[in-house]
């Protein structure tokens, strides 16, 4: 009996062993076969079937003959062909492959994953917009209340004699206040790790950024430095490192000043800061000197009284002090002697009054006969005695009156062209009171 059982059971038993590896090959995931089918057929429904999953890839097909794969088709980039190729050349069987894919590169196709992300970014960003817009009030209203603290009077009054610290000061508050609503919003937005990350980055940079800005920085300080001393106002009148002019505005980089013949002149404030700075409006009162020779025989006594007397009755020469004038020594052919005079500048120019002292002194003593010499080398016989200048026609009371009628008076002009370029330009002046 069993015999006769093992003769039907030993046929099935090679009917399975042969049969296994294709019924485990299907369990593997390889497509299955329909019977009788030729390898080529099994390739090229194979690569259709993963051209077809693809997008970037739909448009290829495949023929293979003896192994051989031929890829033809379109696709819209290089990229795509040779995907193409790897997976052809992967695909079990196959022997080599013929590429004549043509690659037609269309706008769409680039701009369309383009446009996909900036849709992303954009619902990103919708999403994000209500944080962004609470952020963005904090910023806001930082920024007025800086305003406000700035622009109140009582939290300054201590500083009301120096309106350039007064205003370095206005302007630091309002930065601090700023500065924090950024933070808070920074905070809002949870995006607080990026104040560690610059951070670290300015310490990587800092060295390299603090020799390249240095003088900015410097001009900075010097700047509020300068505020705490105060040392000049708007439209005096300054002499620094070998400039003079009135003053203009001071910013918190550099000072400008304009000069007598309409130029501007801009001094880094460091340099105003470290330099001797000559301030000739602080002091309303201003001496001009006058030197000259006078004859060796000439009665210094007299020339000192025709002199204070000349300069003492000019406009914008003030009584208190008096004129006066000082011996200073022998030169070759002459006494060397100094008239002075004080002038208030407040209500005289103090060029022009210098200006007319020369001439109005000139004309005094060229009518009251003083020898003013030069220095000219002339031949004469000895026999000849030198002879003294013969006095010009007028009276002492003539010239009096003349240099009383002597125009002094300040000139509008510098103070007009200071105020239009004040009302025109956009710097921020750190001596504007208001």
């Amino acid at each position: 009996m069993r015999l006769k059982s093992l003769k039907w059971l030993l046929p099935l038993m090679a009917t399975l062993l042969l049969a296994g590896p294709a019924l485990g090959a299907d369990k593997l995931g390889s497509p299955a076969i329909e019977p009788g089918k030729a390898p080529d057929s099994r390739i090229q429904q194979t690569l259709g079937a993963v051209f077809a999953q693809v997008p970037e890839l739909s448009q290829i097909k495949a023929q293979a003959r003896n192994g051989v794969v031929t890829l033809s088709g379109r696709t819209v980039s290089f990229s795509s062909n040779k995907k193409a190729v790897e997976v052809a050349s992967k695909i079990a069987g196959v022997v080599y492959v013929v590429d004549h894919i043509t690659v037609e590169a269309e706008v769409d196709s680039y701009l369309s994953p383009a446009w996909a992300k900036l849709r992303q970014v954009l619902e990103q960003a919708l999403s994000f917009a209500p944080l962004v817009g609470i952020a963005a009030l904090v910023v806001l209203g930082f920024y007025l209340a800086g305003r406000m603290v700035t622009a109140w009077e009582l939290p300054y009054r201590r500083l009301a004699g120096k309106v350039l610290l007064q205003n370095l000061v206005r302007q630091l508050v309002r930065y601090a206040f700023v500065f924090t609503g950024l933070l808070l919003a920074l905070e809002i937005l949870g995006l607080t790790a990026l104040i560690g990350a610059f951070m670290g980055a300015a310490g990587i940079v800092g060295l390299a950024l603090g020799f390249a800005f240095k003088d900015i920085a410097e001009n900075y300080v010097a700047g509020f430095l300068l505020g705490v001393r105060s040392p000049f106002a708007y439209q005096d009148w300054i002499a620094v490192g070998g400039h003079e002019g009135s003053v203009v505005r001071v910013t918190a980089r550099e000072l400008v000043i304009m000069t007598l013949q309409g130029n501007h002149v801009r001094i880094p404030n460091s340099q105003v800061f470290k330099s001797v700075v000559y301030n000739y409006t602080r002091n309303p009162l201003r001496r001009f000197d006058i030197e000259l020779g006078v004859g060796v025989e000439e009665d210094l006594s007299r020339v000192r009284e025709i002199g204070r007397a000349v300069i003492g009755a000019m406009k914008g020469v003030v009584d208190d002090p008096p004129p006066g004038m000082r011996n200073l020594e022998f030169a070759d052919s002459a006494m060397m002697v100094r008239f002075h005079g004080w002038v208030d500048q407040s209500s005289a120019d103090f060029t022009k009054v210098r200006s007319e002292a020369v001439r109005m002194l000139k004309e005094a003593l060229d009518r009251e006969g003083v020898d003013v010499p030069v220095p000219i080398n002339k031949v004469i016989n000895a026999a000849e005695a030198p002879f003294p200048p013969k006095p010009k026609a007028g009276s002492r009371q003539e010239l009096m009156r003349d240099a009383g009628d002597a125009d002094v008076a300040r000139e509008p002009y510098l103070e007009e062209q200071i105020d239009q370029d004040r009302a025109q330009s956009g710097e921020k002046d750190l001596l504007d009171g208001k």
